[in-house]
């Protein structure tokens, strides 16, 4: 039996968890195999229910940071991603939404599609996602939140998409079954799919594209050793070191977890088109890093369960949850609003969008373009 080093293991843990908050993600989507015209009668429903953001003063007190940030319970089962812009997708009573405006808008359904989720969204609002159709889980894509759904197809029983970019490509995993090892995959409405696993690797995962088409991600060989991968607009495969790639900027640098020099611990990097690294956050090895927007804003979840947020590497501040949560922050839009949530039990959790009343000012030397 091989063993995986203590590195591995790491990131073993870090996929398997991905992994079950994805599955959570879809046992929370019952869809039932709804119509858009049965979400519209959704949607009209949901006008006589009570926003949970209306809740958060009296059942939870949730308090205002030093720096002014407000906490919003959003009326999401799951809130998945958020573009520059502030929109968010995810899932609300059960179905594909979005969380535009300060209103739920739900997603058309593919006929005969249950379980559907929307996972991803792109800066100018095309949103991606998955369903059942039958046994095998597929793609679904989006050109916009008021458009009709596109059955992507299924490059196996099992296609995962994670990340869609202003140019309708869209990229993520596949597999045949539960026990075969996961290829990326690169997918548009001219091309189709494209398997983008490298040769001789033997697992590959595509997190992020940019605009530019850039692609960021991991892939491991026979080493049992996962590298954080960038491929190129080319579609051309490079290994970058020893990590994960989990955002990718429109000049090719890759935001992802790292490793301190040799050892075994983990560290918040920047590898740039060189592959340097460069540490990055208050505090690379306790403060993960999950997101940075134009202006230098960075956001992410401490060692401690704690969300936090930094502007141009100022102080930190921790964003505010109900005592005894533990919270955390995957987003943050231009403007500097924050998407996250607290958990509130295995694989499930409260969406926060955390929001002050001022934007985030432009500024030089940014780190994110």
């Amino acid at each position: 039996m091989t063993m995986l080093s203590t590195a591995t293991t790491g990131f073993v843990r870090t996929l398997i968890t991905r992994c079950l908050k994805a599955s959570a993600a879809a046992a929370i989507g019952m869809v039932f195999g709804l119509t858009s015209a049965h979400a519209q009668t959704k949607l009209a429903d949901r006008s006589a229910l009570t926003d949970r953001s209306s809740l958060t003063a009296s059942s939870t007190a949730l308090a205002i940071s030093a720096n002014k940030y407000t906490a919003t319970l959003l009326p999401l089962d799951g809130a998945y991603d958020m573009n520059p812009d502030g929109l968010i997708v995810g899932m609300a009573d059960g179905l594909p939404a979005v969380y535009v405006n300060g209103s739920v808008r739900y997603l058309d359904v593919p006929r005969g599609y249950t379980e559907v989720v929307a996972n991803a969204v792109s800066t100018d609002g095309r949103i991606v996602g998955y369903g059942k159709s039958g046994k095998d889980t597929r793609g679904i894509y989006w050109r916009s939140y008021i458009d009709p759904a596109k059955d992507m197809g299924a490059m196996s029983n099992y296609t995962m998409p994670l990340a869609v970019n202003q140019r309708g490509i869209v990229v993520g995993y596949f597999k045949s079954s539960d026990r075969q090892l996961p290829h990326a995959f690169r997918w548009s409405e001219a091309t189709g799919y494209k398997d983008l696993n490298p040769t001789g690797y033997i697992v590959s995962t595509a997190y992020a594209i940019s605009r530019s088409g850039y692609i960021a991600g991991y892939s491991t060989y026979g080493q049992n050793e996962f590298y954080a991968s960038r491929w190129y607009p080319t579609e051309v495969h490079g290994s970058i070191a020893r990590g994960t790639g989990m955002r990718v900027f429109d000049d090719g640098r890759v935001l992802g977890t790292g490793f301190q020099g040799n050892s075994s611990t983990q560290i918040s990097v920047i590898w740039d088109l060189s592959n340097t690294q460069t540490p990055v956050g208050p505090n690379p090895v306790t403060h993960t890093v999950a997101d940075i927007n134009a202006n230098n804003r960075m956001v992410g979840t401490n060692t401690s369960g704690q969300a936090w947020t930094t502007l141009n590497n100022s102080a930190v501040t921790y964003l505010p949850v109900p005592a005894g949560k533990s919270g955390f922050a995957s987003r943050v839009s231009t403007c500097g609003a924050i998407l996250g949530g607290y958990v509130t039990g295995i694989g499930t959790s409260q969406p926060i969008l955390w929001t002050r009343m001022t934007c985030d000012q432009s500024t030089a030397g940014k780190l994110a373009p």
